[in-house]
Parts: structure tokens; C-alpha cells; sequence
């Protein structure tokens, strides 16, 4: 194994285009590598400060960063001096004007000030403290901007000529957010301690939000004003950008998740316009839903739109000119563009021409094959769409070098773990492998690339799975294995190395003992178009389930499968699938385990929850028909419980309210719960993973396998 070279950190890293360096923030300071060298310098040291967002300002030598609710300039060409670029405080604003007094209070101020000094000089100072501010007013010296009360500073974005900043501001909720806690049962310190933990759902509000546009030189302050029509919608702005040309854009989705907008603004008068919008029945999402960026032209916006159907690249002018760059039944992601204009020299290569649309998107799609992902690129120009990771069949993650010329590719296959690669950036480039990184053992065993198969589910929509069959030494046992993937929204049915390797082995281990394993993409998947996405809204366990149990009939009809002998497990979202599974299909599913399972829908969080579900105030039938602990009584197989006690995502509360719901309903025979004590959400101790994979395979040899 290849260790790594640097430590990034916990926040994002910013590259520098021109000069070969990176920035990035550690532990709340700031540090700067140069590439060339691989030296690395610590610009901040300050143990009771937390700079954050660090990025390279318009001079490459130069960084500007966040800390706190202001954006600050760090000058490294003029050895470290630092400038404030914003003064956002908190409010109240302090009033200018001197008190008004009339009557009986006016003679009562004028005795006090005749009789003791103390009220006199503090009176005086008063008086020259406003001369003051109105002088410095006078001289243009920057002014505050008072934040309004409970409002937060999102976000703070620099215009490229560093004379403007953009303020995405959000108001928290009056309403007080009951505190959840995870209790932590064993410490260093051996007493029990309750960390407190997110809201569930229904809590996390954002009341109003708006965006405020800041002159550095001198503070003055323009609120961005939207669409008459717009006024009265409850939206959360998401992000903004400046482009090389001075416009402005902002991104906004509605708060019920229906409606997405992209805003050109006019900077002198803070007015928007809408560029695009979006709407969706079910919910705003897929790849890139809230992203979107400038060409180098700086006259044009591109966006990932689901308008088709099919996530698609697309592209809008200022002058409301519209261009579709990728195609249907394939989505796009991770965008990026660079400057230059095509020109014989290559197609990543840099030249000073600027005509209209010129420069270069890269991107990575599916096209050709649900399974695959590929690195593209595309020409501004001429529109044209050239893949450059074809000579890698699989699964490809590519970096641009700064020059344009080469790709670093952390490439994997279905049985092939990610491996770095380095190849021109030109169509069928050869590529080369940089590392190797599994162990000699491990590359001995015969890791199987496993097929996909699609399954006709029962309306019609193509469901896609891997299928794990037994060996050929082993004989069929005709018992099955349902794994169901976690999150919901996750591709886990392509030509990838799996995000659940360990499941991934344990299927090998199943096959190798005569189960058949189906590892399926339910409805509400990703990678599978936006129809494909939304299956699950308002009724999560709908068609999400059937997908799976369609699944279960195919196997029966296509892989002699013994329908009395299928088991079913998940962790996650899988957790809560198999209970679903076993409570409302027990004629299907004779056992299952669910790790880590959402049991309650309004026990979870507010982001994730809401958008699918709406709110449970407003909509608690959707939150009763989703949630597995009011089917329950349903349960006549065998059920097997497995839950961190740290978990933080979905809290061991759920998997507690679960257990005593079964208590009470007499299901003794047919349930057992595991506890982790010391495990979160993804387990990290080799111990508790081999004791979970333990239970699950002795849960299944007990109820479904065995020989024939």
C-alpha cells in the first residue's frame, strides 16, 4: 500500500492554475505547497483563531480566506501582511444621532451635566466619537454592514477584480430546536458522556435568507433584490459566482425542494433576473443539482438540468442563448472548464484568443454505459465532445494537470481496486499505472467480475443488479441473499470497485457456500435518470421494495431459487429496506438483517428527510407508510438487530424504539438485537465487524441454508 504524501486536512484545497502550488487549511491555519518542490510553509499560526475556505486571490502568490463572518486578504509577496476585506458584525447597528430630549427630561439632563463632570465628559466624548464616524465617513473609510438578529453568514465570494464581495446570508429559526444527544457509554474517563447531536426532521429551519452585495474600498452595501413574483417564496440561496467578464450569478432552491433558480444580477442596482429555473414534482436533486459555474468568455452559465429526464450539461447566456451539451440516457458530473481555446497544438492547449465561446468544459458521464464513467471533454467552440479515458474500461476519477497536457486517473473496475494512472489528455492515449496498492494475498484470490443483470420490475422499468452465483466446485444450495445498498441515493450496480467492499467479500464467501447473492439498485438509486430518482417520493419502502421482490421472483424463475429460502440485509438505508422487506413481505424474505436502521422517519434529519417526505407536520401519512416501526406486527421470519451506540447519523434511538416495539408485541422468537458500544454509523474496530458479518452468516446458515 502507497501511503499518502500530504495530509489535507479537513477542508477543501484550492490549486493555482498558473503557479503549480495548492492551499489549503489544517487544524484552522493555513498552509501553501509548492508542487515543484513538495515544500510545504504554514502561513497562519493562531491557536485561538480558525481560519477556513482558504483559495488564491487574483495575484497566484497571494491567498484570501475566511475567518469567522469576514473575508481577509493575506499578502504573501508583501511578507504576510493581512487586509480586511469586509467588517460584517453582528447587529444592532449603533445609532448616530444624538438623544432627543424634550420638556421635564431635557431640564433634568442640562442639571445633571451643570452639576457633576463625569456626566459632562462622558457627554463630550459622546459628541466626538459621532464627528469622528462622520469624518471617517467623510474620508470613504470602509463601513460596517450589521448583521440582522439570528442571521448567519453562509458564504462570502470575492469578484475577480477583488472590489466586491457577495454575503449569503440565512436567518435561523425563532423556534428552539430540541437538543438530541448521543450518550457514549465507554471513555477514557470511564463516566458516561451525551454529546448532543443534529435536530430530526421538521426542526432545522431557515426562515428568510438573502444575499448582500459589499464594496471592499468602502463598505457600501447593495441587498440583492429578486423577482417581483419571487418576493413572497420561502428560498434558500445556495451559491453565487462571479465571472471574468463582472457578472454576477446566483443559485436558489425553494424550501419545500420543488423549484431551483439561477439569477444573472446587476451589480450597480443588486437586481436579478432569472437565467433558469427548475421544477420537479418529487424534489430538486441529482448530480450537480446545486452547482453551476462560468465559461472563460464570462458570458455564459452551465448547470446540470433535469429537464430531460437525464442530467444534461447546459449552458445560458446573458443574452439568453441556450445550449445543451450532453445527451440523454446518461448523466454528467464534476464540471470544471480552463481557458483556452482549442487550437492544433492539443486539445487541452492554452492560447490568448478570445472570440465568443472559447476555452474548454471537462467533465466525467455515463454515457454508452449506465456503468461506466468516463472523462470528457468538450470544445466551446465547435461543441464538440471528446472522451479521453476510453483506453480505461471501468470507473475513472480524473484530475487535469495545470498545463492542460496530462490526466491523473484514479481508475477502478468491478474486481479491480482504484489505481492510480497518468495519460495524455488526448483521445486513446495509452495509459500509465502509477501504483499498485492491494496486497500480494489479495491479488492472488480470484476476485470475480460480477455480471449485471436487468430485472423487468413490475411497471415496466429496467432494475439493475449484480448476481453472485455459487461457485463451480460448490453445488446450489438454492437459498439466496438479498444485499440491499445503503444511503438510497447510491450507485452501487456498475463497473466500479464497490463502495462496499467488505460486502463485496462476504458474497464471495456466500457464493463459495452455495447461496446465489443479488446486490440490487432499487428504485431511488443514483446514476439511473431523474424518473428513476424520484420512484421513492412521499413512500419510501414503495417502489423501492417492490423493485427488490421483483427481484426475488426473477431469481426464483431465472436462477432456481427456492422461494422459501431468500434472506435479505442492508445497513443504512438497506437497514431500513430489510425491515420494510421482512414486515410487509414475510412470505418473501424468511430472514434478514438490518444494520444500523431507520426505523422512524421523523427521528432522522431534517436535509435528507425533508425532500423526500416533506415536512411530518404537514404530511405525517407519508411519514407513517415509510416507517417500518408501525408495520411491525408484520414480522413472522427472523430478524437480526445491528447498532453502534455512538451512531450519529441514525441514532441507536431508532434501533431502542424498534426492540421495545417488538417486546410489546410478543415477537420474543423472532428477533435479536446486537449492540456496539464504541461504533458510529460506519464502523472502525476489525472486532465489531467480524462479530456483525459473524451473526449475519450464522443468521442465514440457521433459517435459509443448508443443502437442498
Amino acid at each position: 500500500n502507497i501511503p499518502p504524501v500530504f495530509d489535507w486536512g479537513d477542508a477543501a484545497t484550492y490549486r493555482s492554475t498558473e503557479t503549480p502550488a495548492v492551499i489549503y487549511e489544517r487544524n484552522g491555519d493555513l498552509y501553501r505547497i509548492d508542487n515543484a518542490t513538495r515544500g510545504t510553509v504554514q502561513l497562519t499560526s493562531t491557536p485561538t483563531l480558525r481560519e477556513s475556505e482558504p483559495r488564491f486571490a487574483r495575484y497566484n502568490t497571494d491567498v484570501v480566506y475566511r475567518l469567522d463572518d469576514n473575508l481577509f486578504y493575506l499578502s504573501v509577496s508583501a511578507k504576510g501582511t493581512i487586509r480586511q476585506l469586509t467588517d460584517i458584525r453582528t447587529g444592532p447597528a449603533p445609532k448616530d444621532e444624538p438623544r432627543k430630549t424634550e420638556g421635564t427630561a431635557k431640564i433634568a439632563e442640562s442639571i445633571e451635566r451643570e452639576l457633576f463632570e463625569g456626566v459632562r465628559s462622558r457627554a463630550d466624548e459622546r459628541e466626538k466619537e459621532r464627528g469622528r464616524r462622520r469624518e471617517r465617513e467623510t474620508k470613504q473609510e470602509r463601513a460596517p454592514f450589521y448583521l440582522a438578529n439570528k442571521e448567519d453568514v453562509s458564504d462570502l465570494v470575492l469578484s475577480p477584480d477583488e472590489e466586491r464581495v457577495l454575503a449569503l446570508l440565512e436567518t435561523r429559526s425563532t423556534e428552539t430546536e430540541p437538543a438530541s444527544v448521543v450518550p457514549q457509554y465507554i471513555n477514557e474517563d470511564g463516566f458516561t458522556s451525551a454529546p448532543k447531536a443534529r435536530p430530526n426532521v421538521g426542526w432545522e429551519k431557515s426562515d428568510n435568507n438573502r444575499c448582500v452585495l459589499l464594496e471592499v474600498r468602502t463598505g457600501k452595501s447593495v441587498v440583492i433584490a429578486l423577482p417581483e413574483e419571487l418576493k413572497e417564496r420561502k428560498l434558500r440561496f445556495v451559491s453565487a459566482k462571479f465571472s471574468s467578464a463582472g457578472y454576477l450569478a446566483i443559485s436558489a432552491r425553494s424550501n419545500d425542494w420543488h423549484d431551483r433558480w439561477i439569477f444573472f444580477v446587476d451589480s450597480a442596482t443588486g437586481r436579478a433576473t432569472v437565467a433558469d429555473t427548475a421544477h420537479d414534482p418529487g424534489w430538486i436533486g441529482g448530480p450537480g443539482s446545486n452547482s453551476f459555474g462560468w465559461t472563460p468568455d464570462g458570458n455564459h452559465v452551465y448547470f446540470v438540468s433535469e429537464e430531460s429526464g437525464w442530467a444534461r450539461i447546459t449552458l445560458v447566456g446573458i443574452d439568453k442563448s441556450r445550449r445543451v451539451i450532453t445527451g440523454d440516457k446518461s448523466e454528467a458530473f464534476d464540471i470544471s472548464v480552463r481557458p483556452a481555446p482549442d487550437s492544433e497544438t492539443g486539445v487541452g492547449a492554452f492560447t490568448s484568443e478570445k472570440r465568443g465561446l472559447f476555452g474548454s468544459l471537462y467533465f466525467t458521464s455515463s454515457e454508452g454505459d449506465l456503468g461506466q464513467r468516463h472523462y470528457y471533454h468538450h470544445s466551446l467552440a465547435s461543441g464538440a465532445n471528446v472522451s479521453l479515458t476510453r483506453s480505461l474500461p471501468g470507473w475513472n476519477e480524473a484530475t487535469l494537470s495545470p498545463d492542460g497536457q496530462s490526466l491523473a486517473v484514479v481508475h477502478s473496475y468491478t474486481n479491480k481496486p482504484p489505481e492510480l494512472f497518468v495519460l495524455d489528455a488526448k483521445p486513446g492515449a495509452v495509459p500509465r499505472q502509477v501504483t499498485v496498492s492491494p496486497s500480494v494475498a489479495f491479488r492472488a484470490y480470484p476476485w470475480r467480475d460480477v455480471p449485471v443483470v436487468k430485472i423487468p420490475a413490475r411497471d415496466g422499468t429496467p432494475v439493475y443488479a449484480r448476481l453472485f452465483t455459487p461457485t463451480k466446485r460448490t453445488r446450489a444450495t438454492g437459498a439466496a441473499v438479498i444485499f440491499v445498498h445503503g444511503a438510497g441515493y447510491l450507485q452501487n450496480v456498475d463497473k466500479a470497485w464497490t463502495e462496499y467492499p467488505r460486502e463485496y467479500m462476504f458474497h464471495h464467501f456466500l457464493a463459495e457456500r452455495g447461496y446465489t447473492v443479488l446486490d440490487v439498485d432499487y428504485r431511488g438509486s443514483a446514476g439511473y435518470g431523474r424518473d428513476f430518482r424520484t420512484g421513492i417520493y412521499k413512500h419510501m419502502g414503495g417502489k423501492d421494495l417492490s423493485d427488490v421482490t421483483d427481484s426475488v421472483r426473477w431469481l426464483v424463475k431465472n436462477q432456481k431459487v427456492d422461494p422459501k429460502r431468500v434472506g435479505i440485509y442492508g445497513g443504512s438505508y438497506g437497514g431500513f429496506l430489510t425491515l420494510m422487506a421482512l414486515f410487509n413481505e414475510p412470505k418473501t424474505y424468511r430472514a434478514g438483517a438490518a444494520l444500523r436502521p431507520v426505523t422512524d422517519w421523523t427521528k432522522y434529519n431534517h436535509g435528507y428527510t425533508s425532500r423526500i417526505l416533506g415536512l411530518p407536520q404537514e404530511d405525517l401519512a407519508a411519514y407513517r407508510r415509510s416507517s417500518p416501526i408501525f408495520f411491525a406486527e408484520g414480522l413472522t421470519g427472523s430478524l437480526l438487530m445491528c447498532h453502534g451506540m455512538r451512531d450519529d447519523n441514525v441514532f441507536f434511538q431508532d434501533t431502542v424504539r424498534l426492540t421495545e416495539r417488538l417486546i410489546e408485541l410478543g415477537k420474543t422468537d423472532h428477533f435479536e438485537t446486537a449492540i456496539y458500544p464504541v461504533e458510529s454509523h460506519s464502523f472502525t474496530e476489525p472486532a465489531s465487524w467480524t462479530d456483525e458479518y459473524k451473526r449475519i452468516f450464522a443468521l442465514f446458515e440457521r433459517t435459509i441454508g443448508g443443502k437442498k
